[in-house]
């Protein structure tokens, strides 16, 4: 159902059988709704809750699930930032008309069930029946059927909840606050949406899930959620490469319309489909269960384990005997390059540790990579959701201190992947002390006093060679070895490399393995991409690279230009023409963000992939005579044969313009 079409209203959903309203007494035959227009009844009589503006006051109370809502908080709610001079005493009379509308429908116990609360006011907890409250009841419920395999369950209670909605939410109420709200629970509706299609493509339906997807991509084209049902839809309907178009539909429409590339998970769903990943075949009519049933109550969040996951065996077993050991709070941090595995080998190691932590598992994607970290106040509000809380504060401190509550005493792991920064962390790590902590983040984090760290680099070529075999399968690599570890020596360690050059392998059996060699060969020495999977291989480093600042982007790109594979303090100062303490401290910042690795003090070195990467992107953002010039100038450094006269400004540069960003 779409944003503009009229659900059914609350008192016709009795699909399931379930309470539709809470023991609450007299005072439960108050019925309110904010999942359309605001409106209120009492038994079968609608309510006149009075004009637009007292409405969003009273919005704003049911939306606060029982906590107080401060005055300055609904006079802003209201008016924003340009509130009337008598605001504090409007929003008064607004109250007082609201209780003499509950009055007369309860028999005056309007006081009660809205009380006031310091400078501010609550409506009582379980007091009335709101729909956001019934609605946020069966989404819950539905993941408690789903985790006990009952998918048909639980798709028939999420189109119960998606029932509930009558159009936009809080329509005819104006202002920031409706606003953001709007935002808001149109995220949760649509999050309903795609479980609900989720599950009906888990239970055989996805031809008509297909139809449904279809639609709603036209409606939200960028979601890329829609587009990794989507695919799974059609590949389970023996429809591979129409699923493989959709991907291909998605990355280009993001690369137009934002100059981003698709996400992890609508990548790997790719990938996956390009390897014919027996997981992802479904059997029509026939209900998926879940890897991991999960007692009511006892969140199971984590990711399914990589089916290939191979090698780093000491130091998954080092991270699981330090989430282990006893310790009260262990916080574990794994680093390394953009794209060599910090997930994977997160999530493998909190499966192999998830039986020391029987009160749950919760995951969180912090989304450093995507340029738009997660808000604390979002991570900490869904993991209380998990641990089975309906009701979630909206601020911060309120947050940390229900976090603290409800973890307390309770053996939970937690995985925090994909960190931004310090801070981010710390601010989580506030609310949630006491429970093990997994952290995996691209740039060092020195500010986590007292946390284990753990820094991976590529996978070694015996590892390499063993992901390759799992993939294509070991008689085929049997028959050309030499050949074999001519791939894995191409693929630089990079378990991702590896994977896409063995599905490649996997999908075109007539070929031999030597080809796949002669084309990497010839793919890794193309001035710009010329084969899709590439792309895969390449997005993690474009990621990071884009969130480089202005003057350490010139440098990682210029760098690459040259035929040697490190660069040193004396030639980023030449390059750059700044003194050798700038440029130290410039290449000490890639090196953080692991896009280069220091050796030697004064000196750093490219890992081979992430240096074509950077050379490709050099061409295309700085143009060819730059990328001359700066090649000529290393070239020059690296023969010491001194620098050109135009360095010292003796002259000046011969047709280039000077670098960005310095």
């Amino acid at each position: 159902m779409t944003s503009g079409e009229a659900g059914p209203t609350m008192s016709t959903q009795v699909s399931t059988g379930l309470p539709r309203e809470r023991d609450l007494g007299s005072t439960a035959t108050l019925r309110f709704e904010v999942l359309g227009p605001v409106r209120a009844w009492h038994g079968d009589t609608e309510l006149d809750l009075g004009s637009p503006q007292q409405r969003a006051v009273l919005a704003v109370l049911l939306l606060s699930q029982g906590w107080q809502v401060p005055m300055d908080v609904l006079v802003d709610a209201i008016w924003g930032e340009d509130p009337p001079r008598a605001a504090a005493g409007t929003v008064r009379t607004y109250i007082s008309r609201i209780r003499r509308c509950l009055d007369q429908a309860t028999g005056n116990r309007a006081t009660e069930l809205l009380s006031s609360i310091g400078d501010g006011y609550a409506l009582a907890p379980g007091s009335v029946t709101v729909d956001i409250d019934l609605f946020t009841r069966h989404v819950a419920d539905a993941h408690e059927a789903r985790s006990r395999a009952d998918t048909a369950l639980a798709a028939a209670l999420l189109r119960e909840a998606l029932g509930l909605w009558r159009g936009m939410p809080l329509a005819g109420i104006q202002g920031p606050y409706a606003d953001s709200q709007r935002t808001r629970l149109a995220e949760l509706r649509m999050a309903a949406t795609e479980d609900r299609l989720a599950m009906d493509i888990e239970s055989g339906g996805e031809l008509a899930a297909i139809a449904e997807l279809r639609t709603l991509l036209d409606e939200y084209p960028l979601r890329e959620k829609l587009s990794e049902l989507l695919m799974l839809g059609l590949y389970r309907a023996g429809r591979q490469a129409d699923a493989l178009a959709v991907f291909g539909d998605m990355r280009r429409l993001l690369r137009d319309e934002l100059g981003i590339d698709p996400g992890p998970a609508l990548r790997d769903m790719h990938e996956r489909i390009l390897r014919a990943d027996t997981g992802l075949a479904g059997v029509p009519g026939v209900t998926a269960a879940p890897a991991a049933p999960a007692p009511s109550g006892v969140p199971a969040q984590l990711p399914p384990a990589h089916p290939d996951f191979t090698g780093r065996a000491e130091t998954h077993d080092e991270i699981v005997a330090a989430l282990t050991a006893g310790e009260d709070a262990p916080v574990v941090t794994i680093t390394g390059m953009p794209g060599i595995g910090k997930t994977a080998l997160s999530v493998q190691a909190a499966h192999a540790a998830r039986d020391s932590f029987p009160d749950g598992q919760l995951y969180a994607g912090l989304g450093a990579a995507t340029g738009a970290p997660a808000d604390p106040v979002v991570v900490l509000g869904g993991f209380l959701r998990a641990l089975g809380h309906v009701s979630v504060p909206a601020g911060q401190e309120e947050l940390t201190e229900a976090c603290r509550a409800a973890m307390a005493g309770r053996r939970i792991l937690i995985v925090l992947d994909d960190a931004h920064d310090t801070a981010q962390v710390n601010t989580l790590l506030t609310a949630i002390g006491g429970c093990a902590v997994i952290v995996t983040t691209q740039r060092h984090m020195i500010g986590l006093c007292g946390a284990r760290r753990f820094e991976i680099a590529g996978l070694r070529p015996d590892e390499s060679l063993r992901l390759l075999e799992r993939i294509v399968g070991e008689r085929r690599l049997a028959a050309e070895p030499a050949a074999a570890r001519a791939v894995v020596t191409a693929c630089a360690g990079h378990p991702i490399a590896v994977t896409v050059a063995g599905a490649r392998l996997a999908t075109r059996p007539g070929w031999q393995v030597a080809a796949m060699v002669s084309q990497l060969k010839e793919e890794l020495t193309q001035p710009e991409i010329t084969h899709p999977d590439c792309v895969l291989v390449e997005a993690p480093f474009e990621l990071a690279h884009r969130r480089l600042g202005k003057a350490e982007a010139f440098l990682f790109r210029q760098a690459a230009t040259s035929d040697s594979p490190e660069i040193s303090v004396a030639a980023a100062a030449a390059l750059l023409d700044l003194p050798a303490s700038r440029a130290l401290a410039l290449l000490e910042s890639i090196a953080d963000s692991h896009l280069i690795e220091a050796g030697a003090f004064g000196s750093y070195r490219y890992d081979p992939l992430v240096k074509i990467h950077a050379g490709r992107m050099a061409l295309e953002v700085d143009g060819l005579p730059r990328c001359e010039s700066s090649r000529e100038l290393l070239d020059r450094h690296a023969r010491g044969e001194g620098f050109p006269a135009w360095l010292s400004g003796a002259t000046d540069r011969p047709g280039v313009a000077a670098p960005v960003g310095q």
